[in-house]
């Protein structure tokens, strides 16, 4: 079963660790104080994770009008063999996954999480070997259909309505959005041990052509469409909470080529000191033009 885990971590270990000290200078100090008092410097940063035996899907193209590189997707997805999940972006951008059940009907899940604690999203994962979809970071699993079986999620996965278009290689339109089903009703039983580490498991991965950076630029996007930025997400108890540029590599990301994000629970994650500083990572966001929302943590030094 996997550790069920209610914190939010960008740390290696996937320990929180304690809050930052108060004798010495915080967590992050140096990169606030060079936001400050240097230049921006602008960079695009090339982020790859590779991750031994994770079967991955990459979204392929270019980027996009203002800087923004697109993920390229349809509403219409190609159908797994029967037994099999296949992972997919739609036409905005969203991952989702398609299920081929045994019983030869096809479920289309989200691939969100439905914990988002402090307001950070992640993705789920496809486990073949108990057909559930898991949230290895804090431990909910979810059925093959999408439902609630374990962990602190607060309800099962959105799924979407499917229509199969008859094609060969089969294929199904993607439709409207379904609620997810609520946490009571509980999934089918697992066939198998859950997936405790992404070692086996589907997944999906952002090709690094599809990779915004710096998270500036991300606010030029298309409003409701998803797209993949690369950034630092920071928290200052005098700043708020602002995804920060990778800085091409560098030490310190840079804040001056930075974006305000929103919904973010920044003084849960200060935990009562001063700054905090995640990890560099990749993350599915959309913006209003004046912020970027629905942070969500894709890879990164502290994901699974």
């Amino acid at each position: 079963m996997p550790t069920v885990d209610d914190s939010f971590s960008f740390g290696s270990s996937g320990d929180p660790g304690p809050p930052p000290s108060s004798s010495g200078p915080p967590r992050g100090a140096g990169i606030v104080a060079a936001a400050r008092e240097r230049p921006a410097v602008l960079a695009i940063a090339a982020v790859a994770v590779v991750v031994l035996g994770v079967v991955v899907v990459n979204a392929l193209g270019g980027s996009g009008g203002s800087g923004v590189a697109p993920i390229t997707g349809s509403q219409e997805v190609r159908v797994p063999a029967i037994g099999d999940a296949g992972a997919a972006f739609l036409a905005d951008g969203r991952p989702v996954f398609v299920v081929h059940h045994e019983d030869g009907t096809i479920s289309v899940v989200d691939a969100f999480s439905t914990h988002t604690p402090f307001g950070v999203g992640t993705l789920v994962a496809w486990c073949a070997a108990s057909r559930t979809f898991d949230d290895l970071r804090h431990g909910s699993t979810f059925d093959e259909q999408g439902r609630y079986i374990l962990g602190p999620a607060p309800t099962g996965l959105v799924t979407f309505e499917a229509t199969e278009l008859g094609t060969t290689p089969p294929t199904v339109r993607v439709g409207a959005r379904q609620l997810p089903e609520p946490r009571t009703d509980v999934g089918t039983p697992l066939s198998g041990s859950p997936c405790t580490s992404s070692a086996g498991t589907l997944s999906h991965r952002i090709g690094q052509g599809q990779i915004t950076d710096p998270p500036s630029v991300a606010l030029g996007a298309p409003p409701a469409r998803w797209i993949a930025v690369a950034g630092v997400l920071v928290v200052t108890s005098d700043g708020g909470e602002k995804l920060c540029s990778t800085n091409g590599g560098a030490a310190e990301p840079s804040c001056d080529l930075g974006a305000p994000v929103a919904g973010v629970d920044g003084a849960g994650l200060l935990r009562g000191g001063s700054t905090y500083v995640s990890d560099v990572s990749t993350w599915l966001v959309r913006t209003n033009g004046t912020t970027l929302s629905d942070l969500t943590l894709v890879v990164g030094r502290g994901s699974p």
